[in-house]
């Protein structure tokens, strides 16, 4: 883990951005993608749990006034800095807040209190009124899966830290994720990816997330 972070330190790198400092999404590249911020914030501070060593928190304070600078005015926080903000928006902000939570519990720092109060609200929008999640801010379908149950982790993970209350939004993703669930225990990746047509297919990756994300939702007392 270490050698991971001197790799990213010293290989990957940052940019400045505004006031603060986004991590590269290839290295060296000028492609600013905050899902990869949020993911590293997150990761830093279980490194610097792991180990007792506060380097590993030397770029969080710049990493979150990024995040502060870039967060949109609904609280969304755009797929790609200025070129290309709506991408799947649901599910990648739901990742974000995820990725955030974790960090405020290790660290306790409340400079992501507000961003992720902002973000949850923006995330409960995103759950349709059968319970799906949308594909983005402009486009209801194709539904995929996992999206659903990212996004009822992350509002119930909002309602547990007291950023609001999400439990309705939270059970109804829920409780349709698990109606999409075979008998055999697996889940179809989508429905309407083609036009009405579904993807029928389950990929190990994705069903690890949905795994993932139920055993989420049980440990703060969904299930």
């Amino acid at each position: 883990a270490k050698h991971w972070y001197t790799f990213q330190e010293y290989e990957m790198g940052w940019q400045i951005v505004d006031w603060g400092l986004a991590a590269n999404y290839y290295r060296h590249s000028t492609i600013v993608v905050p899902n990869v911020t949020t993911m590293l914030l997150w990761l830093c501070a279980e490194l610097a749990d792991a180990t007792g060593e506060q380097q590993y928190l030397n770029h969080a304070g710049a990493m979150v006034r990024f995040l502060q600078s870039s967060q949109q005015p609904n609280g969304e926080l755009p797929y790609e800095l200025s070129r290309r903000p709506h991408f799947m928006c649901y599910q990648y902000n739901a990742f974000e807040l995820r990725d955030l939570a974790h960090y405020y519990m290790l660290t306790g720092d409340g400079a992501v209190w507000h961003p992720m109060q902002r973000l949850a609200a923006f995330l409960a929008g995103g759950v349709t009124p059968d319970g799906a999640c949308r594909y983005s801010c402009r486009q209801r379908w194709p539904e995929v899966h996992y999206w659903t149950g990212v996004l009822a982790a992350a509002l119930q993970q909002a309602t547990a830290l007291g950023l609001g209350d999400y439990r309705a939004q939270s059970a109804r993703a829920h409780c349709h994720l698990l109606t999409q669930q075979r008998r055999d225990g697996g889940f179809d990746f989508s429905r309407r990816s083609y036009g009405r047509l579904r993807d029928r297919r389950s990929y190990p990756r994705y069903l690890a997330m949905i795994l993932e994300q139920l055993l989420a939702l049980d440990d703060m007392g969904r299930i």
